[in-house]
């Protein structure tokens, strides 16, 4: 197993740039962690590679709003 390399360039401080997204990321995007049975993962990375997303984030976003389009229908 690989050992994670521990960037101690800035004493665990984050750079200019690094403040910069995470500031964009907390203005554009609401944040919320997945927890999915084990193996689908693995199925929504197959798509994804399929073509039938660009991303997993993409591909799951997309689930939703169609879950979401079909249940308003009703």
């Amino acid at each position: 197993m690989e050992e994670k390399k521990v960037d101690t360039r800035n004493n665990g401080n984050a750079t200019a740039a690094t403040r910069a997204k995470n500031k964009y990321r907390d203005k554009n995007y609401d944040r919320m962690e997945l927890a999915l049975p084990k193996g689908m993962k693995a199925e929504i990375v197959e798509r994804v590679k399929e073509g039938k997303a660009d991303s997993n984030n993409a591909y799951v976003v997309a689930a939703v709003k169609e879950k979401m389009e079909r249940e308003s229908e009703c």
